[in-house]
């Protein structure tokens, strides 16, 4: 699977149906535990920080 998104949002909402929930709830552990200064966003094709 080729993910062309530009946001995360994007790239959660592109991906097949059934990964929706294990995506969201890892992009949000990783939100909530990650050091100030980090950012989410698209590197290389998926999701970075």
């Amino acid at each position: 699977m080729t993910n062309t998104a530009d946001y995360p949002e994007n790239y959660i909402s592109q991906s097949p149906e059934e990964r929706h929930a294990a995506l969201e709830k890892l992009s949000n552990a990783i939100k909530t535990n990650l050091p100030k200064g980090f950012e989410e966003g698209i590197q290389y094709g998926m999701i970075g920080y």
